[in-house]
C-alpha cells in the first residue's frame, strides 16, 4: 500500500512541477523527459510521502472539529485515494474518536501561536468508551494556485460492543 500511494502522489506531484517550471529548454522527445521527470519525483516523494499525508490529516480535523461540538483526534494512520481532475481530488480515510474536550473548552484556555490549528491541545484525550467514526474526507488540491480545501465528508458511527455486557449476557443465557 505504501508504494501505491508514493505513485500517485509522485504524479500529482509531476503536474504540480512541471506546470511551475520554465519549460523552455528544448527536449528532444517531451514523452522521454516526462518519463525522466516522474521517476525522479517518485524517488524524492518516498522520503517526504508522509508529511504530506500527515498535512491532508490535519487539514481535515481541523475542517471536522469546525463542524462539532467536541474535538476528534485520529485512531488509525489514514489512506489516500487520488483523482486527477484540473487539480487533483483525493480521498483521506481515518477513524477518528471524541476527546473529552469541546469547542469552548479549547477557546478557553490559552493556546500558544505555534499550535497547529487543526490540532487538539496536548490535554484533550479520548474519553473512556469514545464515540468512533470512520471517516472519508475529499479534499481538492488545485494545481494552479497549490491550494488545498476540504470539499465534503462522510462520517459513519463504529459501533462498539463492550465486552462486559457480553460477558453478562452469556451467563444469564438458559442454554
Amino acid at each position: 500500500m505504501g508504494g501505491c500511494w508514493q505513485l500517485v502522489f509522485a504524479c500529482c506531484l509531476l503536474v504540480q512541477r512541471l506546470s511551475a517550471e520554465d519549460n523552455t529548454t528544448s527536449a528532444v522527445n517531451p514523452d522521454e523527459e516526462l518519463e525522466k521527470n516522474i521517476v525522479q519525483r517518485i524517488a524524492s516523494l518516498r522520503e517526504m510521502g508522509q508529511d504530506e499525508i500527515s498535512n491532508f490529516t490535519d487539514l481535515a480535523l481541523q475542517y471536522y472539529n469546525q463542524q462539532e461540538e467536541s474535538m476528534f483526534i485520529p485512531l488509525k494512520n489514514p489512506t489516500v485515494t487520488v483523482k486527477k481532475a484540473i487539480g487533483s481530488t483525493l480521498d483521506l480515510q481515518m477513524i477518528v474518536e471524541r476527546t473529552n474536550c469541546t469547542k469552548k473548552d479549547v477557546k478557553r484556555r490559552f493556546r500558544s501561536p505555534f499550535d497547529s490549528e487543526g490540532e487538539p491541545p496536548k490535554y484533550c484525550v479520548p474519553l473512556p468508551n469514545p464515540e468512533q467514526l470512520n471517516c472519508k474526507f475529499h479534499i481538492f488540491k488545485d494545481e494552479r494556485s497549490y491550494s488545498e480545501a476540504i470539499v465534503g465528508h462522510d462520517c459513519k458511527p463504529i459501533k462498539i460492543i463492550d465486552k462486559e455486557i457480553l460477558n453478562v449476557e452469556d451467563t444469564k443465557s438458559p442454554y
